[in-house]
């Protein structure tokens, strides 16, 4: 079977990456499995963070940035980070 050739890269302006990046920021708000404990999961354990990477990659937000995995990796990194930082959502009540 002979290989395919390899898909030239993308090139996207400034405004389009910027673009991408808040798509991706946006997909990782409305994910409700990443949570304040998920950047201790994933830090130092690469299969939680290929289970991570796995539950994202189905969405087309997380596939514009295929072209660009060093940056979406940061994005995500630093969205976990933020998490971990703010803690546990406070408790809802009940008025």
């Amino acid at each position: 079977m002979p290989q395919q050739p390899p898909k030239p890269k993308v090139q996207y302006s400034a405004k389009q990456v910027q673009e991408l990046k808040v798509a991706l920021r946006q997909q990782l708000l409305e994910t409700r499995s990443i949570t304040h404990r998920s950047h201790a999961a994933v830090t130092g354990n690469p299969e939680a963070r290929r289970t991570m990477h796995a539950l994202l990659m189905h969405d087309p937000r997380y596939q514009a940035l295929n072209d660009l995995p060093v940056q979406r990796e940061q994005i995500i990194m630093t969205y976990l980070e933020e998490l971990q930082r703010k803690g546990p959502p406070p408790l809802p009540t009940i008025s």
